[in-house]
């Protein structure tokens, strides 16, 4: 501390600071953070992001490093746009964080115009990712992904599929391209609603996520064809990928933590931080584990190499199909 001081001294005294100066120092410097800092969910309380989101948050303030708690706020709406605004818009100072899938940042910009740049952001860290999976009822004549192809080839456009946000959207079109079959496609809100479609025999399948439909296979209510990953889900390990069954589809959608553009170094490593201890913790994994969710971290250089590439290809798809 007196070797920190006697260095503050000596550059007072050979370059005095403007008030000008002072107003442009780093907002957080070494003291982040001094008071909450603002957790953003741009999805309701309660949904899948918002329970995973509560649960790496009261993992950081077990901890207690950070110094200071985590709050999460829910700014639901457009999609997942209105939040998304609303943390790119933020301050650059570490105290209005985001939090979510990336459906805001990758596919809602690749259909729609969206009030940002939505890669003038600070990525920070992946913390899971969650992969879609082509669902049938337990009594579905389809036994095998090519079965339901093979089906929907026959007979174009009759053959339903359900399908919920965007993150779904895309492996079905992906699948249309690739095997040349037009399904019947139905959208839901969520979900819940798509596995009611699906159980009331109202939809031939659904695609939906490992989560929603556990229970479901558990109980032999719902069958899964197939998983649309590189590498079978360790919650249903003996369900085949799309590429075992001979379809190049693949789409997964990741969960993480970024900032507004502009995040000050200092600040990014100790969000970084209390980000990948509460995501190691047990009590995070549970909820994960719970979820149907493998942690899966990767760091800021990743997520962003990621993201750039993952919007560049939503937009590819949604130019060359009239949209996702």
């Amino acid at each position: 501390m007196a070797a920190a001081a006697l260095a503050l001294l000596a550059t007072t005294a050979c370059a005095p600071q403007s008030d000008d100066a002072e107003q442009a120092a780093s907002p957080a410097d070494s003291n982040y953070p001094e008071r909450p800092v603002e957790v953003v969910v741009p999805y309701p309380a309660g949904g899948g992001s918002d329970v995973l989101a509560r649960a790496l948050v009261e993992a950081v303030n077990a901890d207690g490093g950070l110094g200071a708690d985590m709050q999460i706020v829910n700014r639901a709406g457009g999609g997942g746009v209105v939040g998304t605004s609303e943390v790119l818009s933020a301050e650059a100072d570490g105290y209005t964080i985001g939090f979510g899938p990336e459906g805001p940042i990758t596919l809602q910009p690749a259909v729609q115009d969206v009030p940002y740049d939505p890669l003038a952001m600070t990525p920070l860290l992946q913390v899971t990712q969650s992969t879609p999976v082509l669902a049938v009822p337990g009594d579905s004549p389809y036994q095998s992904l090519q079965d339901f192809v093979d089906a929907a080839l026959a007979s174009p456009g009759q053959v339903s599929l359900g399908e919920g946000p965007l993150s779904y959207s895309v492996p079905v079109t992906l699948l249309e391209e690739e095997s040349g079959a037009t399904f019947n496609r139905i959208d839901y809100e969520g979900d819940a609603a798509s596995l009611t479609a699906l159980l009331g025999g109202n939809v031939d399948a659904t695609m939906t996520q490992v989560s929603a439909v556990l229970p479901q296979v558990e109980t032999g209510d719902v069958r899964v064809l197939g998983i649309v990953g590189e590498e079978p889900s360790e919650f249903l390990p003996d369900v085949p990928t799309f590429q075992d069954e001979g379809f190049d589809v693949v789409w997964d959608a990741t969960y993480f933590a970024y900032g507004p553009e502009g995040l000050p170094e200092d600040v990014q490593d100790t969000l970084t931080e209390a980000f990948t201890s509460a995501a190691e913790s047990e009590s995070f994994r549970e909820v994960a584990r719970t979820a149907g969710l493998p942690v899966d971290l990767a760091d800021a250089e990743a997520l962003e190499e990621r993201l750039t590439e993952r919007l560049a290809r939503a937009e590819d798809l949604a130019e060359a199909n009239g949209g996702l």
